[in-house]
């Protein structure tokens, strides 16, 4: 299972533009984002799910110029969406290139209002005040199959946990340091633990002291949490979605548990009002065990995608990998205003004059 999708949602796309350009000779660089790429790593047992739930459902090729239905490369100046077939090496009249670029100001025309009607509006990319809400699972299920390092050495789980929430708060705090925190904690309810702070010391305390309150939890009421923050967060009122919000609100749920499904007891209604505040953002770190016949952990991440309809949120799993754990608990660093929506990001690093 990779993050939110399992495969960039262009993958089958690539591939077949790859097996059609063999024909023709064509090169054509495909720079694709895999948003689960692990290395042969024993410890590695994140879940690869390929849900298709973020996939386009439009995958198909629009006719070439010369009304053939085969695939061409493109230019990396040719202005348009890399779906549309055109042929590099056709010479255009001048009557064709104006044809040429009206479609492309078409398309992204639509482009643009179809992200307006899939995601909400656009806010001002600005680096505002976060109120972030850490909700930790405090389930003795989290601690029931250890992390593993390298040397085979067992790690409890929520003790890692806790320490990279150390690493996140310090630095979410060293970039600004207006950034507020606060604590809840997740049994077979969520609680109100720690009201909000920009002191990430105190924070920071108060969640190592989570550890004397574990205990065995057969279900967990999802909407629980947001009838928790229904009565301790006030999302921020703009009269202007042009302007800068004074805060936004983001709740990073860390959710441990294999065999326990997260249901919905009372009605969606609040949480409805949350998730389609476009000044409210639901991110989920979801650690499990090795997927396995007796556990459902498959059942749980889809509950978590259901809940992202304005595909805004940023939801990672990993299994009990040390070094994917650290890894992704650092994508969440980036502020929800200016990061690019999940399916888009890039995290490889390009080391070759080619890919530069």
């Amino acid at each position: 299972m990779s993050e939110k999708s399992g495969t960039n949602p262009f993958l089958a796309l690539v591939k077949e533009e790859k097996n059609l350009q063999r024909s023709s000779d064509l090169s054509v660089k495909s720079n694709i984002n895999e948003r689960s790429k692990d290395g042969d790593d024993p410890t590695n047992e994140n879940v690869e799910y390929s849900t298709a739930i973020r996939d386009s459902p439009n995958k198909s090729l629009g006719p070439s110029k010369s009304g053939s239905t085969e695939a061409h490369g493109l230019t990396e100046t040719s202005g348009l969406n890399p779906f549309l077939a055109v042929d590099p090496g056709l010479e255009l009249t001048e009557d064709d290139s104006a044809q040429v670029t009206a479609a492309s100001a078409q398309q992204k025309a639509e482009e643009s209002k179809e992200v307006e009607l899939s995601f909400g509006p656009q806010l001002p990319k600005v680096n505002c005040k976060e109120k972030i809400v850490i909700c930790f699972d405090l389930s003795s299920e989290v601690d029931n199959v250890p992390f593993v390092g390298r040397d085979g050495t067992p790690f409890n789980s929520s003790s890692l946990i806790q320490n990279v929430l150390h690493i996140f708060i310090q630095t979410k705090n060293a970039i600004n340091a207006n950034h507020e925190f606060a604590l809840v904690v997740l049994q077979e309810r969520a609680i109100w633990y720690q009201d909000f702070t920009n002191d990430c010391s105190e924070v920071i305390d108060d969640l190592y002291d989570l550890n004397a309150e574990k205990q065995d939890c057969d279900e967990f009421d999802m909407s629980s949490l947001f009838e928790t923050l229904h009565e301790n967060v006030t999302l921020p009122t703009v009269e202007n979605e042009l302007l800068p919000p004074p805060y936004i609100v983001r709740t990073i749920m860390i959710y441990g548990r294999s065999k326990c499904i997260p249901t919905f007891v009372a009605n969606k209604e609040i949480c409805q009002y949350f998730l389609k505040s476009p000044y409210f953002f639901m991110d989920v770190f979801y650690i499990h065990e090795a997927p396995a016949e007796e556990n459902k952990c498959k059942e749980v991440y889809d509950v978590f995608l259901d809940m992202d309809e304005m595909n805004r949120a940023y939801i990672n799993e990993v299994g009990k990998n040390i070094t994917q754990l650290h890894d992704k608990m650092a994508m969440f660093l980036a502020h929800p205003l200016q990061r690019p929506y999940q399916q888009h990001c890039q995290y490889t690093v390009k080391d070759t004059p080619e890919e530069l």
